[in-house]
């Protein structure tokens, strides 16, 4: 795997193309479904504006090139689809947190075992 730093020298902030590609992906579907009203925070967020890798290949890799998401499946969710409309949330009291790729390290050294993607969220909080 193609890898930058970003910040030049310490591997604990190892940056993959797979990385990127994992956020736009699971921030895409994410948008796709609930719309701009859904905040959500990516841990790969201006990455490539504010970061030592903003120069880098992985910035520029061809793996970036926008596609439109995958639609969410709707089937691993079916209990959220039953709540009752009392007991719903409104989309601006929610924050969705992305860690793409946790385990950038793992997955360089190939230790896919290891890497996962995380999703967080808060609800007024």
């Amino acid at each position: 795997a193609q890898v930058n730093y970003k910040i030049e020298g310490d591997v604990r902030s190892a940056l993959t193309a797979a990385d990127l590609a994992a956020q736009m992906a699971v921030v895409g579907s994410l948008e796709q479904e609930w719309g701009n009203g859904l905040r959500v925070v990516g841990e790969e967020d201006l990455v490539c504006d504010l970061t030592d890798a903003s120069g880098g290949d992985v910035c520029a890799s061809e793996l970036l090139d926008p596609q439109p998401p995958a639609p969410l499946r709707r089937d691993y969710c079916g209990v959220l689809l039953r709540v009752e409309e009392e007991e719903r949330v409104k989309i601006r009291d929610v924050v969705v947190f992305v860690d793409p790729l946790d385990g950038t390290r793992e997955f360089v050294e190939g230790r896919l075992h290891n890497v996962q993607t995380l999703v967080g969220i808060a609800i007024n909080g």
